[in-house]
């Protein structure tokens, strides 16, 4: 995120501050990295939500993800509907299933850390 490569919608961000934790805390420092949404996002948001009429409290971010991801081109990167390698129950309505159906790019989160070099 520092250097660009990596973005996240600003209701990801709105999420991530209803906690006052350190994962809050390291997301202050990257806020400029939290990309506001274009009017062409917030018309993809409204196509997916018609599809997801009810977000729970935990996937309100997850149309904006998908949304900024289609219009500029960009992969989702998840650990959402996957279960030891096989889809979970109610996959089409976590980010793998909505990405399939809006024509989005979706991988788990080891694929993108190793092609930016990440280390553990």
């Amino acid at each position: 995120m520092d250097d660009g490569r990596i973005l996240s919608p600003r209701e990801v961000y709105n999420e991530i501050l209803e906690e006052e934790d350190e994962i809050a805390a390291w997301a202050k420092r990257r806020s400029r990295a939290f990309v506001d949404p274009t009017f062409v996002v917030q018309q993809e948001v409204r196509n997916i939500l018609q599809l997801l009429p009810n977000p729970g409290i935990r996937d309100r971010a997850d149309p904006f993800v998908i949304a900024e991801a289609k219009v500029r081109g960009l992969a989702v990167v998840t650990y959402e509907g996957r279960n030891f390698g096989g889809p979970t129950r109610r996959w089409w309505s976590k980010m793998p299933g909505l990405c399939q159906q809006f024509g989005v790019s979706c991988c788990l989160m080891p694929v993108p850390l190793q092609r930016l070099g990440g280390r553990f």
